[in-house]
Parts: structure tokens; C-alpha cells; sequence
């Protein structure tokens, strides 16, 4: 087999899954990513190009939990992959991990968030949507597409522990719980920009209060 053989074997899989349609990009709602714009794959659709190539899930491929922690209000998961060729032959375990925040919209649904996430991770090293994360361009460039696994813009760093301190004395202690409720434990998901906008707001009470 020469070198080029070689490499269109090697890269049997990845061909035929990196390429993602615009109807499995969705935007994501919520937020430093979102507030940034960002775009997240449906999980949906990753499930669909795995059936498509190696068949159902169970048979064809199939995935299993192998750790679920929680440490410091995120639900972390672990998970291994795998898929068997033509012959029934099982590949090596693929690993996969993930997280979820808690404190989202319904907690009920974190479980299947975070092993969504990891299988997800696990199946990006078979190159799983991987036109999302890195495309090379005809002349060889590389092309970034907007994803929330891209590098969020200067705009939608989340704030600096000042920035906490700075907002916390502003405040009663069940309005920084409602602010909790909205940007996260302790503010993590709090943007440079919302932070700008709640500082101001609360700073102007303050002074209107004197």
C-alpha cells in the first residue's frame, strides 16, 4: 500500500464525519458563549453520522459511563466510545469528558447534559464535526468557524474576582443571590459587558440614595 493509500485509509472516518450541515449549527442561548454569540453542534446530528457509518448504537457503536462527579456546583462525566468494523472488531476505547453547570434552567436535565457533552468530546477524536473547530482553506489556511469551542472574543470574558468583590458590596445578599441565579455561581458566567452595565446601574442607586 503506497503512502497515499495509506493516508485515505487513515483517513476513512474523519472524511466521512467532518463536514457539518448549517441545519445542525445552532446558536447558543445563554451565557458568556452566547453573549458572545457563539454556536454549539446538535448532539443529534453526531448520532446520526455515527448510525450512518458504523450503525445503530448498541450494535454498531456504543458508549458507557464511566465516572460521574461533582465538585464545586459542576457535574462532571466520563465516558468511553466505541465502534467495531465490518467484522464486528471493536476499536480501543475512545474517552470523552464533560461538564455541566448546576443552577441552569431545569437540574432535572443535568445528567443527560453532561454525558451528552462527553460523548460529544469523545466523538471529536474521530473527527465528528471537526469542520466546526478546524478547516483548511484551498490555499492551506486555516478557517476558524465561530463555535464555543473557539476562543470567545475579548467582549465576552467572564469577570475578574475585583469585579465580584466590586459588585458584592453594592448589594443585599438575596440580590446577589438573584444575580446567582442569573449569571452562575459566583457570577462565572457574568460578561465583561453585562458586568459594565450591572456595576453602573448599581453604583448610580447607590448615589442616588446619598
Amino acid at each position: 500500500m503506497g503512502t497515499n493509500e495509506r493516508i485515505d485509509a487513515n483517513m476513512r472516518v474523519y472524511s466521512a464525519v467532518r463536514a457539518v450541515p448549517q441545519s445542525a449549527v445552532k446558536p447558543i442561548k445563554g451565557g458568556s458563549y452566547g453573549a458572545a454569540g457563539l454556536s454549539d453542534i446538535n448532539p443529534q446530528w453526531r448520532i446520526e453520522r455515527m448510525t450512518e457509518l458504523f450503525g445503530p448504537v448498541g450494535t454498531g457503536w456504543t458508549w458507557e459511563p464511566v465516572e460521574v462527579t461533582e465538585r464545586e456546583g459542576v457535574l462532571y462525566g466520563h465516558v468511553i466510545v466505541t465502534y467495531y468494523d465490518g467484522e464486528g472488531k471493536p476499536s480501543k476505547p475512545i474517552h470523552g469528558y464533560g461538564g455541566t453547570k448546576f443552577g441552569g434552567r431545569d437540574d432535572s436535565d443535568i445528567y443527560k447534559s453532561t454525558m451528552t457533552d462527553a460523548v460529544s468530546n469523545a466523538l471529536r477524536y474521530l473527527g465528528v464535526g471537526a469542520d466546526v473547530w478546524y478547516k483548511p482553506d484551498r490555499a492551506g489556511d486555516q478557517q476558524q468557524y465561530d463555535t464555543k469551542y473557539s476562543a470567545p472574543p475579548e467582549v465576552a470574558q467572564t469577570i475578574t474576582d475585583d469585579q465580584k468583590d466590586s459588585i458584592s458590596k453594592l448589594v443585599s445578599a438575596d440580590e446577589w443571590l438573584k444575580l446567582e441565579e442569573k449569571y452562575g455561581t459566583d457570577l462565572g458566567l457574568m460578561t465583561q459587558e453585562c458586568y459594565h452595565k450591572v456595576f453602573a446601574k448599581l453604583k448610580a442607586r447607590k448615589e442616588g440614595t446619598k
